[in-house]
């Protein structure tokens, strides 16, 4: 897959209510047809190449048939009265949903957000071109990964999807990891639906719905580290504080344990102590004077 195929499918997975394998299988026909243009329509079979050529994702005529003529769907047939061979029928989508979608899939705030990072570190030295080319790929990257977790989780330890690792320089990982810790709330957000769609992508792979989360991670365990567990006593900005609660929330109804190391309350009681001496010598200094 693409990497600017990645983000448009990022986009559409994340901003809607689908919750079932049918409902994603739509979108993600949706998406294929806005691919072509408004001049374009494409039969069962060109849908079926257009999907796995562009995202990698491969359906029965059946099952497309099926989201097609489902009760949500905006889809519709092009030639319906003229052709009688299902085969032969083509699909598009209206100009109100085409102009609707381009809305949805434009990546200009990531765009926008990019810049104002820039803006807020010019002792970078980044330039935004080349930045926006190095996010797109550490969150391709990330999706990746993810998703090939997910996949072995799911496929009870099994070979997954055949992933291709990234390499990313000490410049390229500092720019990186200074933009991941930006203080930005939309950023926070951003970044969490480039890389959680992985889990739609796999349950489209699989042909499971969302209730399969709960299976596949209940009663997993996930350690936090200390800088997660100051976000969430809203130490460190609240819009953070709401992403890591609702993130916490997601486990809670999935069965997954949260749980932290002997070393995590090492690492946070010596914090909190180390802020409140100096708390002390700031009182102290202010009496001297």
């Amino acid at each position: 897959m693409q990497i600017s195929n990645y983000l448009r499918m990022a986009l559409m997975l994340n901003d809607n209510q689908a919750y079932t394998f049918r409902q994603k299988l739509l979108e993600m026909i949706t998406l294929a047809l806005h691919d072509q243009g408004l001049d374009k329509s494409l039969t069962i079979v060109e849908l079926i190449d257009e999907m796995n050529n562009s995202y990698g994702l491969s359906f029965s005529d059946s099952e497309i048939i099926d989201a097609i003529n489902s009760r949500n769907s905006k889809v519709y047939c092009t030639n319906y009265r003229s052709v009688n061979d299902p085969a032969l029928r083509r699909y598009s989508i209206r100009p109100e949903q085409y102009d609707k979608l381009e809305n949805r899939l434009d990546t200009g705030r990531i765009s926008e957000l990019v810049e104002e990072f820039i803006k807020s570190n010019p002792e970078l030295g980044l330039k935004k071109k080349a930045f926006l080319e190095l996010l797109f790929r550490y969150l391709y990257s990330a999706f990746n990964s993810n998703a090939h977790t997910i996949l072995m989780l799911i496929n009870g330890g099994k070979d997954g999807i055949d992933i291709k690792s990234e390499d990313f320089s000490t410049e390229e990982k500092e720019a990186i990891n200074r933009f991941i810790y930006w203080d930005n709330t939309e950023k926070d957000d951003c970044v969490y639906k480039m890389v959680s769609c992985c889990f739609d992508y796999c349950m489209m792979t699989v042909r499971k719905d969302n209730s399969v989360y709960s299976t596949i991670f209940h009663k997993k365990n996930f350690y936090l580290d200390a800088n997660i567990i100051f976000r969430l006593m809203g130490l460190n900005q609240e819009g953070r504080k709401k992403v890591i609660s609702a993130f916490v929330s997601k486990c809670k109804e999935a069965g997954i344990n949260l749980k932290f190391t002997n070393y995590t309350r090492l690492e946070i009681e010596s914090t909190i102590d180390h802020y409140i001496s100096e708390i002390r010598n700031l009182g102290y200094v202010c009496i001297m004077v």
